[in-house]
């Protein structure tokens, strides 16, 4: 049996002895899950409202997406723009974009609070070998802020230039072949391919590190007012009349006012609505999974730097529903202290595979070598890195079958939230979420938003 051996979790310095949910509990507010989703969560709410605040995670804290992902930050979302236009309408789908926007400011103020080293938005490029998913994202960037703000470049000798409308093209810096070789890597075979770059706003951040203080900070700042079990699965939750949740585990129970799941929606227990009627769990039903490999080689060098990027090949026309992805890969680097050495770590993904039965998947299953292979061979061919993968790791991404996150009160049962379904690109839209909930919470009325629950 392979390991699964995430590079994040190899530096997570797990010093909190697990404490199991026993017996009978009572809290203002339950969280189900433990990842950057549900933590959070719990720390908006403590920090503006005055609740108790229970935290259950089956497994432990960050072990599960959180834990296992390429640690890339971007304020974005995986469905094209200009269907959550169709869908919402224009004012409603820019006001979902600011939210996640607004996200990149809290993130960096909540790891100044935590104590951590300071990240900043670095530019990473975009490189694109199919010129309909180019122009694809040219008009949602214009759907989006009215203009191309973005920089982008395009090989002024490519047929794609008279292939682009005009009010686009007047955003785009027509540049030499080799510049657009440059910036998108070495002298690979394989960068002919492609034609054209954007620069988009990213960073690199450990989110399991980083969920991890968030943890240590609210059971040291608010000892009377928050609580962890972990260990504790969940096997049903039951709305009661009176507006009481109770949450059953396999040792105790606990009792509370409100819960909010920030789960990755791929949970195997049940939920009833009052008069022990089961409710349709549409959490469940809205979720469908990929996935996700994962590689990392360590890169000896005196100046390692926070970078990244992503590939999108030909043919590649963005993820569509049901969730098919291919075609596309993204790396990250980042400083890496790997046993004696230390130096820069490269980690690169791309390949998924869709997960059939949400119920079975596990860490520790079999995967095929041949999708490491793919990864090593565009690692070679593309970035010009050669080493030997020290770290290969898998996670699962629940993605809703609006593409977009569910975040939210629960239209019937008003008692039940959710900030949930990372979409493969989570750790922005999990903290936007999570403020959204402690608003909600303290009593904030929202005009309707994309992230409404259906």
């Amino acid at each position: 049996m392979r390991v699964n051996n995430s590079p994040w979790l190899h530096k997570f310095k797990y010093e909190r002895e697990a404490k199991i949910l026993t017996g009978s509990h009572y809290t203002d507010v339950c969280i189900l899950g433990g990842g950057i989703s549900g933590m959070s969560t719990a720390y908006m709410l403590l920090k503006h409202t005055d609740k108790k605040v229970t935290l259950i995670e089956g497994d432990l804290v960050a072990h599960g997406a959180t834990g296992h992902n390429a640690g890339y930050v971007i304020a974005e979302f995986e469905k094209p723009f200009k269907d959550i236009v169709k869908e919402y309408g224009l004012h409603t789908a820019r006001e979902g974009k600011r939210e996640i926007d607004e996200a990149w400011g809290t993130f960096f103020h909540m790891r100044e609070v935590l104590g951590m080293q300071p990240i900043h938005k670095i530019d990473g490029p975009q490189s694109f070998a199919d010129l309909e998913y180019f122009k694809e994202i040219l008009q949602d960037k214009y759907l989006k802020y009215g203009k191309i703000e973005n920089k982008v470049y395009l090989d002024k000798d490519s047929s794609w230039v008279g292939e682009i409308e005009s009010n686009y093209l007047e955003h785009i810096q027509l540049v030499d072949r080799d510049i657009i070789k440059k910036m998108v890597g070495n002298d690979g075979k394989y960068l002919d391919d492609y034609k054209a770059i954007m620069i988009e706003d990213m960073t690199v951040a450990n989110s399991a590190i980083f969920t991890e203080e968030l943890a240590k900070f609210c059971l040291r700042n608010f000892p009377d007012r928050f609580e962890i079990f972990e260990k504790s699965f969940v096997s049903s939750i039951r709305l009661l009349q009176d507006g009481n949740v109770i949450l059953d585990s396999v040792s105790g129970t606990c009792l509370a006012d409100k819960v909010v799941l920030c789960t990755n929606g791929f949970e195997n227990f049940d939920i009833f609505g009052p008069l022990n009627s089961e409710i349709d769990k549409s959490f469940h039903h809205e979720v469908s999974g990929l996935i996700g490999y994962m590689m990392a080689s360590f890169i000896k060098t005196d100046t390692p730097i926070n970078r990244g990027g992503i590939f999108y090949g030909k043919g590649y026309g963005g993820i569509k529903v049901p969730f098919q992805s291919g075609g596309y890969t993204y790396y990250t680097t980042r400083k890496y202290d790997y046993d004696i050495h230390s130096g820069e770590l490269l980690a690169i993904g791309g390949p998924e595979v869709k997960l059939h039965d949400r119920r079975i998947y596990r860490r520790d299953h079999d995967f095929d070598e041949n999708i490491y292979h793919e990864l090593e061979l565009f690692q070679k061919e593309v970035l010009g890195v050669s080493e030997a993968p020290v770290f290969k790791w898998h996670g699962l991404m629940g993605y809703t079958k609006s593409g977009i996150r569910i975040v939210g009160q629960d239209k019937r049962f008003l008692d039940l939230y959710y900030n949930l379904g990372c979409n493969g690109i989570g750790i922005l839209p999990s903290i936007a979420g999570a403020k959204r909930i402690a608003q909600l919470i303290q009593g904030k009325k929202f005009e309707p938003s994309i992230f409404d629950p259906k």
